[in-house]
């Protein structure tokens, strides 16, 4: 290994791949999904990749705005650097774009870099950021808002395929009372069912309603910054509260445990702003015990992969068994990575190939691509 090895490539490239359906959610309903890949090549050939998957109006930036970013601002930074100086590279990124700013940009980075190094010193990235707690990673089967009884379908098909929880998509609405009826009761109760509002306003009195159904909790039941009425829910009802849009940068988090606004929260490498973050705030989590779960509904595989290795080293005493990272076999239609992920019965499997464990596939790259030139 030659560790005076430095960047000398970057580029950020913008993709379009289209989605298995149409999916719809609090924020709206998607068929095609933009991405961000981030290529970085060393000057001995070794190549570092990352990934992020902005979702339109759940994430703070658009695909083309994250390209744009990294192409003018981040490149020029990398060139002639070692990417073994991570922590400075990003703190030098960071003086430009003082956290909560750019958080996805800066995930996108941090991901490559991590993954070069991973490539240049022979490791899985596991190893270089913790160490295995478990290989094997169980996800949730994912149900989006269909009429109840297709929902109900849905999820047992799901269980069917071997997934060990079911997670539904709610709104505001009367017929989430029945979509969740009807679920459960497909279901049974020994099965963990979770809710996801995606900053619905849901009232309390509808949270009362479906307190009967034993969901392990509800996701993000109200509008970002509506903090106040998060905590009015956990006074009022008995249903557990996960939050996740309300995190974006440590402070947040912290602003949330302080007013004592979560039960649990839902963490994701690109939301909040890369590994190294991510890392600490699980270590936050742990500080104040307060367990999370980590996923990304809609990413593709060089992105859920960094999210794989972050829940592989973390200790499931502090991120949940089952976790939510759900786009490459659930939702994606196809990928830019030409090996497969380990994947069976609702379950993820970690390899040992240096860094994040992807191959791009060239082919891929040039099919879906939508902006910026392959280096």
């Amino acid at each position: 290994m030659n560790i005076n090895v430095n960047i000398h490539k970057c580029e950020a490239l913008l993709l379009q791949l289209p989605l298995k359906g149409s999916y719809r959610t609090s924020h709206g309903e998607v068929s095609h999904h933009k991405s961000v890949v981030v290529i970085l090549e060393a000057n001995d050939g070794t190549v570092g990749v990352g990934q992020v998957d902005p979702i339109p109006r759940y994430s703070s930036e658009t695909a083309e705005e994250i390209c744009l970013v990294i192409n003018t601002y981040i490149c020029p930074l990398l060139i002639n650097e070692s990417p073994f100086n991570i922590y400075s590279i990003m703190e030098e990124i960071n003086k430009i774009f003082p956290d909560p700013l750019h958080l996805e940009t800066k995930a996108a980075v941090e991901i490559a870099l991590y993954d070069l190094i991973g490539k240049m010193i022979k490791e899985p990235l596991y190893k270089i950021i913790g160490g295995l707690y478990r290989r094997e990673i169980p996800v949730v089967g994912w149900v989006g808002q269909n009429p109840p009884e297709i929902a109900a379908k849905k999820a047992v098909e799901k269980l069917e395929e071997g997934y060990k929880a079911i997670k539904v998509k709610i709104s505001n609405s009367p017929e989430d009372i029945e979509r969740i009826a009807r679920i459960r009761e497909a279901i049974g109760y020994n099965v963990e069912l979770r809710a996801d509002a995606n900053e619905a306003f849901i009232p309390i009195d509808l949270l009362k309603k479906i307190e009967r159904y034993e969901l392990k909790w509800i996701e993000q039941p109200a509008p970002r910054r509506c903090i106040d009425y998060l905590v009015e829910i956990r006074k009022k009802t008995e249903i557990p509260i996960l939050v996740d849009e309300s995190i974006s940068d440590i402070y947040s988090l912290l602003d949330i445990i302080k007013k004592e606004a979560a039960d649990y929260v839902k963490l994701k490498v690109m939301k909040q702003g890369g590994i190294t973050n991510i890392k600490k705030m699980i270590d936050i989590c742990k500080a104040y015990n307060i367990k999370c779960t980590i996923g990304h509904g809609f990413d593709m595989g060089i992105s859920a992969l960094a999210e794989l290795h972050v829940i592989a080293s973390s200790s499931p005493s502090t991120v949940e068994h089952v976790n939510e990272v759900g786009g490459p076999f659930d939702k994606m239609s196809d990928d830019i990575i030409s090996n497969t992920l380990e994947f069976s019965k609702g379950t993820f499997k970690i390899s040992d190939d240096p860094g994040l464990g992807a191959t791009l596939s060239e082919e891929k790259l040039r099919k879906y691509l939508k902006g910026g030139k392959l280096i």
